[in-house]
């Protein structure tokens, strides 16, 4: 495995719920190695913490609590208009 090769091509989409000391790690290995284009992510935290990493990254990071309530709004506005690959 070379640096920064490309190990498997991921055509769905990936939410990440929390995005503590691990969810930053992974998040730019998964950009990295996983064919994956930042808009196929989505991080959802309920604190700033971290979120600069999201940042950097191109992924979009609402700040929200995730409750039975709010998923709908909360997990819909990324993936509006975007097949089950990831593709509009």
């Amino acid at each position: 495995m070379g640096a920064g090769a490309i190990e498997h091509e991921f055509k769905g989409r990936l939410v990440m719920l929390g995005f503590g000391s691990s969810g930053q790690g992974v998040l730019p290995l998964l950009l990295r190695h996983i064919g994956m284009q930042p808009d196929q992510l989505l991080v959802i935290t309920p604190s700033d913490a971290g979120t600069g990493v999201a940042q950097q990254c191109r992924v979009p990071c609402p700040r929200a609590r995730l409750t039975p309530q709010n998923h709908p709004h909360v997990l819909q506005p990324p993936w509006s208009g975007r097949s089950a690959t990831g593709r509009r």
